[in-house]
């Protein structure tokens, strides 16, 4: 069995430490690319040029943005990509990130939320629902609704999708 003298085992020592030194002064490390700005996601957030992942991406820092700062007025623009976002799991990102926001400041649950409950995809309506059940079975999670909401839901209490009725009904306890 050999064994390493110690002679030996501080050459090598030392010359992976010296080449470490080296590529160390010789290569700076990678910066870090800088976060997008909120100005940069709210554009990102509605750019059909972009990617699903990448307008999903940007749902999801600007619900971390609006939440370090309460001042970053993202809400309005979360509510409005909802409306417009043509794919359906982007949307569900884009739900959640402004469902985030408005729990974490207790806001009333938005008109553009209940209007979730008459969606074509089943999944944002089951998803609508669920929030909207919330509205009025958790209000420690976020205000109710606004009086103008009020007549969408005693319509949703008449459709043909039992979550959507369930999920009314709740809202309106």
């Amino acid at each position: 069995m050999k064994t390493w003298r110690s002679g030996t085992f501080f050459l090598v020592l030392s010359l992976n430490v010296t080449l470490v030194a080296a590529w160390a002064r010789s290569e700076e490390p990678p910066e870090k690319p800088a976060s997008p700005s909120i100005a940069d996601d709210k554009a990102l957030l509605v750019d059909r040029h972009q990617t699903p992942a990448t307008r999903a991406a940007a749902a999801k820092r600007l619900r971390l943005a609006a939440i370090k700062d309460p001042n970053a007025k993202v809400l309005p623009d979360l509510l409005r990509a909802i409306k417009n976002e043509p794919d359906a799991e982007t949307r569900v990102e884009i739900i959640n990130a402004a469902i985030g926001v408005i729990c974490h400041y207790k806001l009333p649950y938005p008109i553009e939320m209940v209007e979730l409950l008459f969606d074509q995809d089943p999944n944002i309506r089951w998803l609508a629902s669920n929030y909207a059940a919330w509205a009025g079975s958790a209000p420690n999670m976020y205000g109710p609704p606004p009086p103008e909401a009020f007549p969408l839901l005693l319509k949703a209490m008449h459709h043909e999708d039992k979550r959507v009725r369930a999920g009314a009904v709740e809202a309106l306890r």
